[in-house]
């Protein structure tokens, strides 16, 4: 085996199982910190070391190790790579089988696995006889895995490690180790951050630089490991909407007009349109409840009555409505209709999770410089929508399942600011510009 030097001091700790303070193993370490402190490459380091302590030749035995996330169920998944390159960092990847579910280290028998804790809820007893366990991504795991993980690794001398990159106080996590008011027994917090690694590189200093510019908001909690405060995953804040609602806007006539279509069904959600030229809102229609058809003549005659270039649909529920106004638009060669999907994937995968975090992150910039809104209460409701952050800088809109009410006025705004503006193309250029498939 190579000689390695452990990238992080404060992560001694987990390569001796004891510790420094009361001499004791602990039942659950906590690795809780910003991101570029090391915590992966460290928890992959120490897990192969002990899988390949050589104590266990003699004992005829190996270690049982599984790696756990929330969501999620292959190595491949959550810490393969990480696991593979501690192994070439040690200079022992040749003593494993690298297995697409399960690696083996040859000499000793001890095995990694992975485990989803969200698909696997009724297997997760089954981990009794598990030596250590990793919990990446700590910070999504809810209470209900955790309240069934914890008393099932109960083996003597068995270990969890929680690779914790916290969020909010909120989190399950926290609140079972770290906020809470009498010690969790036999729990050791190793808090640190990217000023305690050793070998943090120049390009991820750049990467931390450039986030701490652009977000200071997201650089604390991204990098620096601080919680975001209660106003702190608002994405739009109070005081944008009031700007946006006492700005004057630029108008230009120039530009088409961009309409995007909030598609309500039988349930409480209002159907909206909101009819967009630049930053300037110039109408906002509703209609409660209704079919297809219903949906489908309520829009065209508010384009026979107002008109627009572009129309963005939201087919998440049924795209029945979408259709029908595609279908009418082409037949008149009258203006283009996007089919328009929250769900799907976003146009840039590293920054949103997906094409509605999207959408209301460029209405939140377009409010930012000069988009207009009026003293409609509707509006207050664009305050109420949370973000976390996930992979990278990609953050991800909290679910509207939470929410009270659905902000139909605020999805059809932003869809609306889906494609970019432009301006009206010369008489008669315009006829059949377009195209009507979904633009991603």
């Amino acid at each position: 085996m190579k000689q390695y030097e452990v990238a992080n001091p404060q992560f001694e700790p987990i390569f001796t199982l004891k510790d420094p303070i009361t001499g004791e193993r602990p039942n659950h370490i906590i690795l809780n910190g910003g991101r570029g402190s090391a915590k992966s490459v460290s928890a992959s380091l120490a897990a192969l070391k002990h899988m390949t302590n050589k104590k266990l030749l003699k004992a005829g035995r190996g270690l049982k190790v599984v790696v756990a996330r929330q969501f999620g169920s292959s190595i491949d998944e959550s810490f393969w790579s990480e696991l593979e390159n501690a192994s070439n960092i040690m200079g022992i990847w040749h003593e494993f089988t690298w297995g697409a579910k399960k690696i083996v280290h040859n000499p000793t028998g001890s095995t990694v696995t992975a485990m989803g804790l969200e698909r696997n809820k009724g297997n997760i007893k089954g981990l009794a006889q598990t030596d250590l366990v990793i919990v990446d991504e700590a910070a999504y795991v809810t209470s209900e895995s955790i309240e069934t993980l914890v008393p099932t690794i109960r083996k003597n001398f068995s270990v969890i490690m929680w690779l914790y990159n916290q969020m909010n106080r909120t989190d399950a996590v926290a609140q079972k180790f770290v906020e809470c008011e009498v010690p969790f027994p036999k729990t050791m917090i190793i808090e640190t951050n990217w000023k305690d690694n050793k070998f943090f590189s120049d390009r991820a200093m750049d990467d931390k630089n450039a986030l701490e510019r652009a977000d200071p908001i997201a650089y604390r909690n991204v990098y620096q490991g601080e919680y975001m405060g209660a106003e702190d995953n608002v994405l739009i804040k109070p005081f944008v909407i009031e700007e946006a609602r006492n700005c004057v806007p630029l108008r230009n006539d120039k530009l088409k007009i961009t309409a995007g279509f909030d598609v309500s069904g039988m349930g409480k959600d209002v159907a909206v349109i909101v009819r967009r030229r630049g930053k300037e809102i110039l109408s906002v229609h509703k209609k409660a409840k209704g079919n297809t058809q219903d949906m489908t003549d309520w829009a065209k005659q508010i384009y026979v009555t107002h008109g627009w270039s572009t129309v963005i649909v939201d087919a998440t529920g049924s795209s029945g409505v979408a259709d029908n106004l595609q279908t009418w638009g082409n037949a008149n060669r009258s203006f283009s209709t996007i089919v328009w999907m929250a769900s799907w994937k976003s146009r840039d995968p590293n920054r949103y999770s997906n094409a509605r975090t999207e959408s209301w992150c460029i209405m939140r910039d377009w409010l930012k410089t000069g988009g207009q809104l009026n003293q409609d209460k509707c509006w207050d409701e664009l305050s109420g929508i949370t973000f976390v952050y996930k992979d990278k800088e990609q953050i991800a809109l909290e679910s509207k399942k939470k929410l009270e009410k659905s902000p139909d006025e605020g999805d059809a705004l932003a869809m609306s600011l889906w494609i970019a503006d432009e301006e009206k193309a010369k008489a008669n250029n315009h006829i059949g510009r377009y195209n009507t498939a979904f633009i991603g």
